[in-house]
């Protein structure tokens, strides 16, 4: 019986969705997005606005999976689709073996949006990304989760929930 419940304990800690309980508002950039009570918080990082980190999984984890929040000027006239274009090209000119997977038209908060799945290479590891591009005000938003393409299905649900709190403020 002991073993049992213990053993169900384990499954429910290893199986069970990350806790949404931790809510973020940029101070300056007027955004907010939620993220798992776990993962790693970072503002203002490397040219990105936010980035959130999983867990670090031990000294076997050569990635550390991750959402982050880029965000670019643009003309007031461009098209989101426009937007989306240019990104497209530019990640296929300077990400190695970038492939758009998928693309989908959504609404993110009252935002229209565009979903990119796509995958590429980075320092000799096969990423798989899901990218969300918002155009608002001049400002090119986009909200990318990153994974090895090995693990991607396993994070694809916590990144859709991250990035889909994604809300301008």
């Amino acid at each position: 019986m002991k073993k049992t419940i213990l053993l169900s304990i384990m499954l429910a800690t290893i199986i069970a969705p990350p806790v949404f309980a931790t809510s973020y508002t940029h101070p300056t950039k007027k955004f907010s997005l939620e993220f798992p009570d776990k993962w790693e918080f970072i503002s203002d990082y490397m040219r990105t606005a936010t980035l959130v980190f999983k867990p670090t999984a031990g000294t076997d984890d050569t990635f550390r999976e991750n959402v982050n929040v880029y965000i670019t000027s643009q003309p007031q006239k461009m098209s989101l689709k426009e937007f989306v274009s240019n990104r497209n090209r530019r990640n296929a000119s300077q990400l190695t073996g970038y492939m758009n997977l998928s693309e989908k038209n959504l609404t993110i908060g009252d935002q229209p949006a565009i979903e990119i799945i796509a995958k590429h290479n980075m320092k000799g590891l096969q990423l798989k990304v899901m990218v969300v591009y918002i155009l608002n005000d001049g400002k090119g938003y986009a909200i990318t989760g990153s994974a090895l393409e090995s693990r991607f299905d396993t994070f694809k649900k916590a990144f859709t929930k991250i990035i889909y709190s994604f809300r301008l403020n």
